[in-house]
């Protein structure tokens, strides 16, 4: 991170104009930009090459998440990663709303009104474009869509040790693509 001497140069990409406003008081280079634009990407990236590429809670709004990360792959150093959380749709209340009859749109969350894509456990490994390893990070773990305290962590951390449950209260995926050694 930037602000803990951990990086020497951190760009950031979004759409969100508000977003990249507050950004460029924290980092080096902040841009507007429509990320399904792979031939817009190509040009603010152009030659520079990363260690690290973040993609965070990015690529589920996207119409062609796959032309983004095939982009961001050319523009990763040789032992160069791409890390990415995306929201899962395996979630146990997705479950209870289809009971219902009723998908809420929100305005985040895995409920949000602008997500394209969706994901499951076994879908990520197909963001693994090329030769890149997927690695499964960590999950978030969270029993409602909105946050309801400490008392969630705490008690979602048994979770992480019942494999036939973590998926149904696994909130958020983070995992990362990594170029072969």
């Amino acid at each position: 991170m930037k602000g803990q001497g951990r990086a020497m140069y951190v760009m950031g990409l979004d759409y969100n104009s508000e977003s990249i406003e507050k950004a460029k008081l924290l980092l080096d280079k902040a841009i507007t930009i429509d990320l399904n634009n792979s031939t817009k990407v190509e040009e603010i990236l152009n030659d520079q090459k990363f260690d690290c590429i973040i993609c965070a809670d990015v690529l589920e709004h996207l119409v062609d998440p796959l032309g983004l990360i095939r982009e961001l792959y050319k523009h990763l150093n040789t032992e160069g990663r791409i890390i990415i959380s995306l929201p899962n749709m395996n979630h146990w209340s997705i479950f209870f709303h289809l009971l219902i009859n009723k998908y809420p749109r929100r305005n985040r969350g895995i409920y949000d009104k602008t997500h394209l894509q969706f994901y499951l456990l076994h879908n990520l490994p197909e963001l693994a474009v090329y030769d890149l390893k997927f690695s499964l990070l960590d999950r978030n773990f969270r029993i409602f869509d909105q946050k309801q305290g400490n008392w969630d962590k705490t008690f979602m951390r048994i979770f992480k040790y019942i494999p036939w449950f973590r998926n149904f209260v696994t909130y958020q995926f983070i995992f990362e693509l990594t170029k072969p050694e």
